[in-house]
């Protein structure tokens, strides 16, 4: 799902090379995590919101079972 989240980022989101590497990195570190749904969504959707991503995009993604 993270490969999935990051695609959909790049198609739907205007980010300059910086901004993706940044976006990755925060892709990547939460993932690592061990962080619950709830949390990951919440820790997304506050270090991603500059984008202009919306919560329940991001829940989408997010399938911790």
């Amino acid at each position: 799902m993270k490969k999935k989240f990051w695609e959909y980022i790049l198609e739907n989101f205007t980010i300059d090379n910086n901004g993706r590497k940044i976006i990755y990195n925060i892709i990547d570190w939460v993932w690592m995590q061990s962080m619950d749904k709830e949390d990951s969504v919440n820790t997304l959707d506050f270090l991603l919101d500059g984008i202009g991503i919306k919560k329940e995009e991001i829940e989408q993604f997010i399938d911790w079972n």
